[in-house]
């Protein structure tokens, strides 16, 4: 159906809730309609259901390279598992490999996400090699890509960026428009802290977390904010820790003229240290899974508006490439995309953590805003038809089976995930998931241009 009319929902935004008919045209909500009587078009029955705008994972690792292998889920698999969840768009990563120049790493992930049914987005990786070579400021322009993404570790990948390329990048960031993102964690005390375990013969997997120590991210935090005379906007990703999360507080509070964003992702919400003592191998990511406390730190983050995004980072690794005795040769990370939104219901709304109008800011309006993305984030007249529909989280009638990650795991407890509420995803006017069930065949996604 090209035109329609989504009746008798309610809408949520981050301001509240309303009663509203949105029509649908060509891919767009064009109009708030009132008496649908004046209007002869099909009718979506939306009674009793609440209208959210489609997710946006503003953080997926799909088909992305490690070593010689790659991540599971490509964009035409992961697609479909996010749209399965509620996601529909995602920003994704262009990062060079070591054969790869900078313009041949962006036009390769453009034929990568072809198939893809979500609309989509890129982050371009600056390793170090490109960090002091103006080009790629031409590249973010030409490609009017999202964001640049910048590392304080992983230094045996080429990625850890020291002072000078710190300082490059923040310039430039102070001067665009473009969001600068960051991983921070300390390469100097992951190095200490790898020393200090191997020295003591401490190499089993179970030791993980401790090669990755809590303080860690903080400091990394507090190095870059100390950098540079230009106050640059920067976009921490997957914040784990409350120590972390305090060091944002106080950088606002200090300097509010400057802004600071911050991430975190459904692991960091509801996982913690525990798993390292059983399945410790399919559960690292990096950062690692922390505390009670980090948890509810986050949980309070995202109600207090401290925590302004939630994605998924996701990354998947099929359990031969995830299995090792060593905390050195384990491929980190999990796979989440379809965990956003189960995890932020059950978890977060469900047990009144957070409320609707929380999740929709930190899941559609503000990742749609910081990234700039036009037409994403909203359900008001203009923008794209991007809407998931929820069963007044009630379970629905069904014994739908929910596709999962080739990864062929998952590090979350079937509750978290559980998502029998969920009734309908659109994408751009596209039903996705139709009364529950992920449809057959899906179309393609398209690229999302910026406002």
């Amino acid at each position: 159906m090209d035109r329609y009319i989504v009746a008798g929902g309610l809408v949520v935004s981050s301001k509240g809730s309303m009663p509203a008919n949105l029509l649908v045209e060509d891919g767009r909500i064009t109009e708030w309609v009132g008496d649908l009587r004046e209007r002869d078009l099909p009718i979506i029955d939306a009674g009793g259901t609440l209208i959210l705008p489609g997710i946006i994972d503003a953080h997926t690792h799909f088909h992305m390279a490690s070593g010689d292998q790659f991540t599971v889920d490509d964009f035409s698999f992961g697609g479909r598992l996010a749209a399965s969840a509620g996601v529909t768009s995602i920003i994704d990563f262009i990062e060079p490999l070591s054969t790869q120049n900078l313009s041949e790493a962006i036009m390769a992930r453009f034929e990568d996400v072809k198939g893809c049914p979500l609309d989509y987005q890129f982050h371009l990786v600056i390793p170090q090699r490109f960090a002091r070579d103006p080009a790629w400021f031409e590249l973010i322009d030409r490609y009017h890509l999202a964001a640049v993404k910048g590392f304080t570790t992983y230094r045996e990948d080429g990625l850890c960026l020291d002072a000078e390329d710190l300082e490059n990048l923040l310039a430039w960031a102070s001067k665009h428009v473009g969001l600068l993102t960051f991983h921070a964690e300390d390469d100097g005390l992951l190095r200490a802290a790898e020393e200090k375990l191997l020295a003591k013969g401490q190499s089993d997997i179970c030791f993980f977390p401790q090669s990755r120590p809590l303080d860690t991210e903080e400091i990394a935090i507090r190095k870059l904010l100390a950098i540079g005379s230009l106050p640059a906007d920067l976009y921490f990703v997957h914040l784990s820790t409350r120590k972390a999360l305090d060091t944002i507080i106080e950088a606002r509070q200090t300097h509010p003229d400057r802004a600071l964003w911050v991430e975190t992702c459904p692991q960091y919400l509801v996982l913690d240290e525990s798993v390292y003592e059983r399945e410790a191998d399919l559960n690292t990511v990096c950062p690692p899974l922390r505390t009670h406390e980090d948890q509810a730190a986050l949980w309070m983050g995202i109600r207090t508006g401290i925590v302004d995004v939630v994605a998924s980072d996701h990354c998947a690794f099929a359990l031969e490439m995830k299995r090792s005795s060593t905390w050195q040769a384990t491929r980190a990370g999990l796979p989440s995309v379809d965990a956003i939104l189960p995890v932020l219901v059950n978890e977060g709304v469900g047990k009144g953590r957070i409320s609707w109008e929380d999740l929709v800011r930190v899941t559609s309006e503000n990742p749609a805003r910081l990234f700039r993305l036009k037409g994403k984030g909203s359900l008001t007249p203009g923008h794209d038809a991007d809407f998931v529909m929820i069963s007044g989280h009630k379970p629905l009638d069904t014994k739908e089976t929910f596709l999962q990650s080739r990864a062929a795991y998952s590090p979350f407890h079937k509750e978290q995930m559980d998502r029998r509420w969920l009734k309908h995803v659109v994408r751009r006017g596209e039903f996705l998931v139709l009364d529950g069930r992920l449809e057959a065949s899906l179309g393609n996604g398209s690229f999302i241009p910026l406002g």
